[in-house]
């Protein structure tokens, strides 16, 4: 039994770390386009530099996961990537 409480504890920490850095980016990715958009006139320029800027944060949530886990994630990674897209 306490071994499933666990797991189920982990596991909700794993959606609430996911959340945050997918939802962080999407918000970052979002807000630096509609910051960026009347100073880039190329579109494909605009995804690429949202994108990375809509990265920082879930990035930097990522060194603040590492400081307190010492291990770092690819697919948080990922998620922060997917979430700026």
């Amino acid at each position: 039994m306490q071994r499933s409480l666990s797991s189920s504890i982990h596991a909700s920490d794993d959606l609430e770390d996911n959340s945050l850095h997918l939802g962080l980016s999407a918000i970052a990715g979002y807000y630096s386009e509609k910051i960026i958009h009347q100073t880039l006139n190329s579109s494909g320029k605009r995804v690429v530099v949202a994108t990375l800027l809509g990265t920082i944060p879930g990035a930097l949530k990522e060194v603040v996961d590492y400081k307190e886990n010492g291990a770092y994630s690819k697919r948080d990674m990922l998620l922060n990537m997917t979430g700026a897209f």
